[in-house]
């Protein structure tokens, strides 16, 4: 099973355009530009989702919105609180192993958020250890292929910067 994690793109500063919290925060016109060129390779480089979870702050939603429309994914995104910055990444993984459980065919899934947690989540599926994270750039996007359901161990498949994707498409 595959699981792909992407951290959302270029974002505006609090305060920018009278953005007042870090949940409002949306993706700048950079952003958008940079994650569209990016996604474009994402799509000859990954196999194309079932479904996209996303963290419910703006700025991943809006990625998640871009990678669904170039990758061509028909749903619209579902919003995980377990994918915010400061999530758990144990609970998200716990999730994460329920999901893949209940469905008999769930298919690769994309799931979009944020630092630090996306980097402690891709360490936790990497390693077992919950105290290494291994933080993703914005717009970065990696793959985990898991193993074993019982345990949750995975290997890296992918990694690829917004450069990276932009220069495969």
């Amino acid at each position: 099973m595959l699981v792909y994690l992407c951290r959302h793109g270029i974002a505006a500063e609090l305060g920018d355009a009278g953005v007042r919290t870090d949940a409002e925060r949306p993706l700048t016109e950079e952003g958008y530009e940079k994650l569209r060129d990016a996604a474009k390779g994402y799509r000859k480089a990954m196999q194309r989702p079932k479904r996209i979870i996303t963290s419910p702050l703006l700025r991943a939603r809006q990625t998640a919105q871009v990678l669904g429309e170039i990758l061509g994914i028909d749903k619209t995104s579902e919003e995980s609180a377990l994918l915010v910055p400061e999530a758990d990444p144990v609970r998200t993984l716990a999730w994460l192993q329920g999901a893949l459980h209940d469905q008999a065919n769930p298919g690769p899934l994309l799931l979009v958020g944020h630092e630090p947690h996306m980097g402690e989540f891709l360490g936790l599926l990497l390693t077992g250890g919950e105290r290494t994270a291994i933080p993703l750039k914005k717009g970065m996007l990696v793959g985990v292929e898991i193993e074993d359901f019982a345990s949750m161990a995975g290997r890296l498949v992918l990694a690829l910067t917004q450069r990276e994707g932009r220069d495969l498409a």
